[in-house]
């Protein structure tokens, strides 16, 4: 929802969740595309990349 919507709720909690998996040595390629795509939309929405 973050994505379509811009909303500050929402980003800090696809944060809450995703940013923990940044630490992560081999994180799965499921969990590194949802990275990706959390970064891609903090860019498309001029947000600050965490």
């Amino acid at each position: 929802l973050y994505g379509c919507t811009d909303s500050a709720l929402y980003r800090q909690m696809a944060h809450e969740v995703v940013d923990p998996w940044r630490g992560e040595s081999s994180p799965k390629k499921s969990k590194l595309s949802l990275i990706r795509r959390l970064d891609d939309c903090d860019r498309w929405l001029k947000h600050e990349i965490s």
